[in-house]
Parts: C-alpha cells; sequence; structure tokens
C-alpha cells in the first residue's frame, strides 16, 4: 500500500463556506502526472478544475487545491490526518495491529521497495507504542465528529 492508493479522493473544508467538501482525481492512473481533478462543495455549490500542484503527502492538505483535510485532529502535539475514510481505516487497523509485519531489510533491497510502502513512512510519532492509545482515540475523534 502507497499514498497514491488514496489519492483519488480528498476530503478537504471548501474555502467558502468551510463544509465538508470533494476533490476526485478525474483520471484514475498514478502513472500520468499531471493528474487533474475536480472541487466541489455539495452545501455551496462551488467548483473547481485543477492540475497537480506541488503537493506534500507531509502536510494536511490536498495535492491538487491545497484546501485543509477535513478529518484531522490534534495528537500527541502533532496534527494526525487522513485524505478519506479508506485512508483513515488504513491507519487505524496499522496502528491497532499487535504484530506488524514488515520486510527485512534484504528483502526491501532485493525487491526495491525500500521506503515506498505507506506503513514505512508513517512519522514515528504516530506508531510509537507509548502513542498507540492515543492516536487510536484522535481516530475515533475524528471518527465521531463525522457521523451523519
Amino acid at each position: 500500500t502507497t499514498i497514491h492508493d488514496f489519492t483519488d479522493r480528498f476530503l478537504v473544508r471548501c474555502p467558502k463556506c468551510k463544509s465538508c467538501a470533494d476533490v476526485v482525481r478525474s483520471d484514475w492512473n498514478p502513472k500520468i502526472h499531471p493528474w487533474t481533478a475536480r472541487f466541489s462543495c455539495g452545501n455551496c455549490g462551488r467548483t473547481e478544475q485543477g492540475t497537480l500542484g506541488g503537493w506534500s503527502d507531509r502536510e494536511p492538505v490536498d495535492w491538487v487545491f491545497g484546501y485543509d483535510l477535513w478529518l484531522q485532529t490534534a495528537c500527541c502535539g502533532k496534527i494526525l490526518w487522513a485524505y478519506n475514510y479508506k485512508h483513515l481505516s488504513f491507519l487505524e487497523s496499522y496502528i491497532s495491529a499487535e504484530h506488524r509485519v514488515g520486510l527485512t531489510d534484504d528483502e526491501a533491497t532485493e525487491t526495491g521497495v525500500l521506503n515506498a510502502t505507506l506503513a514505512s513512512s508513517l512519522p514515528s510519532w504516530m506508531i510509537s507504542s507509548k502513542n498507540r492509545c492515543n492516536v487510536l482515540k484522535a481516530i475515533q475523534k475524528i471518527r465521531a465528529a463525522n457521523a451523519t
């Protein structure tokens, strides 16, 4: 699993009305660069088309418009965020796992994966056993705040 597996849809805060809105990829092929996306807000009706910009997988914003992500909360002195519910579920599953299996150094070198998987690039504060309960509580807080 890589971060690209979760970039087909971003839940964002609409810059006009501050409601939850969507940024959806127009072409779902991670090999196509730059890719385009459409922003739409079901609350105020605002829409936009855009092209992939200077994205960062370390910031709580979408990769096209740079709008703040909807699914985020403070946790352990940092910001815990997810692009969408599928991404949030991945984080929850990985953090809650009692035993996390990864590639050995030899396997990573042999396959060329190294730090390409999402799990291998999660920040250390998030996967630290001392923060596990706080991270899982923060994920539940995000879910509770967005329950409809």
